[in-house]
This record gives structure tokens, sequence and C-alpha cells, in this order.
């Protein structure tokens, strides 16, 4: 039963980093971080899922969060490469004015 507790306090710990990694991504600050962050999230979902001793509502809270993960890992991988876009284009835009 030693299992409950721990599993209970690492869905929370997720949760919040996930809430965290959000605000982070909203104000579009340190994006790297945030996806080596939601990087580190998903990787402890998915060893949590391999046990054989979770249940239904843990396992789909586990997934549920992995869900959030990938999709906040997305947007901030797409703020990203729009950011270097727009880098490269004011680069571009320097040079024929400069």
């Amino acid at each position: 039963m030693e299992n409950k507790p721990a599993v209970s306090r690492i869905v929370i710990e997720l949760r919040d980093s996930l809430k965290l990694v959000r605000s982070m991504l909203e104000s579009r600050s340190r994006l790297e971080f945030v996806i080596e962050q939601l990087e580190e999230i998903i990787e402890t979902v998915n060893s949590l899922l391999g046990r054989q001793d979770l249940e239904e509502g843990e396992k789909n809270e586990l997934l549920a969060i992995e869900k959030e993960a990938k999709t906040l890992s997305s947007e901030a991988i797409s703020l990203i490469e729009m950011n270097e876009r727009d880098q490269r284009n004011l680069k571009s835009r320097t040079r024929v004015w400069g």
C-alpha cells in the first residue's frame, strides 16, 4: 500500500510542473527549458505507466498529463521555430536596408 501515496505525490508534482511550464510558455520565456521540462514529465509518466500496480484512475490521470505535456511541447517547439523564422527575416531585411 506504500505505492499509493508515492504515485499520488508524483502526480501532484507533475501537475505542479505542468502549471509552471504552462505559465512560462504563455509568457514565451525560456522555451528551451520548457521543452526540457516537458520531456522529463513525459519520461516520468512513461516510466510510471509501465507499472503493473496502477489503478485505472491513476493510469487515466497519467495519460491526461502525458497528453497535455505533448501538446505544450508542440506549442513550445512551434514558438521556437516562429522566433527563429522572425530572426532570419529580420536579418535579411537588415541586410537590404543596411
